[in-house]
Formats: structure tokens, sequence, C-alpha cells
């Protein structure tokens, strides 16, 4: 009871009257509060999914249902202008599955496939995809390898967790598999768009998916944040041009700029006049 009355008070201060400062509550609560760790919320699908609000990535959930912009959406209005009805999606990295779920409420893929290896948000994005017949969620990680591998979990959120080490962090062991083996040796289909926000792990995402891109020339949407200049010049496959999506507008820039925003696309040349 205690909780819905917190969870209620969070949707009128922060949604209705537009304030701040409720999240403080509702984050520190949930460290002494049960009911607040495994919080039946309402998905926008009419599912139900239980969030824990010691993690980020509940907040993401509860703000795009109460109205608030999410630092996404920009991606996604760029991933819609290229991904078209009947096409395969892949979303690599999926976390709470926000992306996913905006992206599938706009376009009918003939596949899309959800990737999450963290078993905290995974049955998150689950939830929120529960209805569609044609996506599929795998509780793995994409690399360049296949195999195990530890998978850090920051004590800031899992929103953040990555196969790449960072700061003060859990840790798990998750199954790690490349775009190749899962198209060429699992017979998935090859995706025509590919949304890559790894945490740092993008470049070996990528390195992982050499004979997609060779095959198939994806588009490939990925985060550059955790990344260097010369690692985005190496995974720019030949063929190939980078523009960086506008944190302001959604418009692409000319060529790659890391300050105009946090993601960038990969597109192949014949798609650039888009």
């Amino acid at each position: 009871m205690l909780s819905k009355l917190i969870i209620k008070f969070y949707a009128f201060w922060h949604g209705k009257m537009k304030f701040k400062g409720a999240g403080w509550i509702i984050n520190h609560s949930s460290h002494l509060i049960d009911g607040l760790q495994h919080y039946p919320f309402r998905l926008p699908n009419g599912k139900f999914t239980n969030l824990d609000f010691r993690e980020q990535s509940a907040f993401f959930w509860i703000n795009t249902v109460l109205g608030d912009k999410h630092q996404e959406d920009p991606l996604i209005n760029v991933i819609c202008q290229y991904l078209q009805d009947g096409q395969v999606f892949w979303d690599v990295g999926a976390n709470a599955g926000i992306l996913s779920y905006e992206i599938s409420d706009r376009i009918v893929a003939r596949e899309h496939h959800y990737f999450e290896p963290n078993p905290k948000v995974f049955p998150w994005v689950t939830a929120a995809l529960s209805h569609l017949e044609n996506t599929s969620g795998h509780q793995i990680a994409l690399s360049n390898e296949i195999g195990k591998a530890t998978f850090f979990v920051p004590t800031k959120g899992s929103a953040y967790g990555s196969l790449e080490h960072a700061g003060n962090s859990s840790e798990l062991e998750v199954t790690k598999t490349t775009g190749d083996s899962l198209v060429f040796d699992r017979n998935m289909l090859p995706p025509d768009v590919i949304k890559i926000d790894t945490e740092g792990h993008e470049v070996q995402v990528i390195a992982g998916m050499t004979r997609i891109i060779s095959e198939f020339r994806p588009v490939i949407f990925f985060e550059h944040i955790g990344i260097t200049d010369n690692d985005v010049t190496r995974l720019t496959p030949p063929g190939y041009l980078i523009k960086t999506i506008k944190n302001d507008d959604g418009s692409l820039t000319t060529a790659f700029e890391r300050g105009a925003g946090h993601n960038s696309v990969l597109l192949p040349v014949q798609q650039v006049t888009r």
C-alpha cells in the first residue's frame, strides 16, 4: 500500500505538476520498502511487469508513461526513417525495452529481435513486447567471440551494464555470441537495421558481424560515448558513410561529430541520399 501511495504521489508531482524532486523519494524509499523493489507496473500495452526502483531503468519506464520526452527520441525517430514495414530489426543492448517498444508501435517488422544479457532488466523488455508475435528476445550479449563472458553492472544502475569494466560494479557471467553466428550458423534472418548501445562494447559487436555487413549492407545505429574517435574510424566498413544524430533536433550531420549527439549511424553509400 505504501509503495502505491509513493508512486501515485510521484505521478502527481512529476507527471501532472511537472515539478522535480519526487524521484529522490522513490530512490531512497526503494532501499527500505520491498514493494518498490517488485512494483507491479502497468505498461502502455496493458501488460504488467515488476519494476525495481533501485534501478535507474525503472524510471525510464514510468517517466515515459507520464509523458516525458525520452533521451533516445531523436534516435528512435531516425531509425523509423530507415526501418520499413516488413524488414528485420535488431536491438542490441535493449536495456528496459523502451526503444524497442516505441519502434514496434510505429513499424511492423518482419522480425524484431532484442538482445539484453542483464537478467535484472531482461524480463522488463520481454513484458513490454510480449503482445507482438514477430518479436523475439535473447538474453545473450553480442560481441566478436562466442562463449562465456563477464558482464559488469555498475553500482549506479543496470542501464550502464556492459562487457567493458567501468568503475565499481557487480559481476555476472553471461553468454556471448556473434551476429554472424546467429545468421550463418543458426539461420536467423539477416537484419536490415541494427541499433547498438552496449556501453563501450560497440566496436566488438560490429566486429562480430563483418560478414552480415559485407553481404547484406544493413543500416547500423550505435552509441559512440564509450569509444574513441580512432575506434569510430576503425569500425566504419568500406562502402559506408558515418553521420551523427543531433540531440537537439534529430537531424543528421554531414560527417561524424562527437559533440552533436551521442548516437551515430553507419549508412551504406546507396542509402545516404534518404
